[in-house]
C-alpha cells in the first residue's frame, strides 16, 4: 500500500477544491434566479444577440442606378461609391443577381441593363 505524500495530496486537492467553490458560486447564482422568478421578477426575454437589421434594398437601388445611367452604364467603383458599400459586394451582385436580371458588361467596363 502506497501512502501519498502531503505535496501530492495538495496538488490533487487544490484544483478539486477550486472547482467545488466555482460550482457553489454557480449554484448560488442559479438559486438566486429561481428565487427572483418565484417572487415575480421575470428575466428579460432577450438572448443577448443583436437586434435584426433592416435589409439593405440593394436590388432596388442597383436597378435605379442602372436605369438612370442608361446605355452608357456605370462602373463598379461608381456604383459602390453611390451605395456606400464595398466594390466587391457590387461586383458579386452584378455577376450573380444582376446577370439574372439582364445586366451586361459593355466594352468600356461599364455595366448596363439590356
Amino acid at each position: 500500500m502506497v501512502i501519498p505524500t502531503a505535496e501530492s495530496v495538495r496538488t490533487i486537492l487544490l484544483p478539486l477544491t477550486q472547482q467545488r467553490d466555482d460550482l457553489i458560486r454557480q449554484l448560488q447564482g442559479i438559486e438566486g434566479k429561481i428565487e427572483a422568478v418565484l417572487q415575480g421578477k421575470l428575466p428579460s426575454a432577450t438572448t443577448g444577440s443583436a437586434p435584426a437589421k433592416k435589409r439593405f434594398p440593394l436590388k432596388r437601388r442597383m436597378i435605379e442606378i442602372l436605369k438612370r445611367e442608361g446605355d452608357q452604364g456605370t462602373t463598379v467603383k461608381n456604383a459602390a461609391a453611390e451605395l456606400n458599400i464595398p466594390k466587391q459586394r457590387v461586383h458579386v451582385w452584378l455577376a450573380t443577381t444582376g446577370r439574372k436580371l439582364g445586366v451586361k458588361k459593355n466594352g468600356l467596363g461599364n455595366y448596363c441593363l439590356n
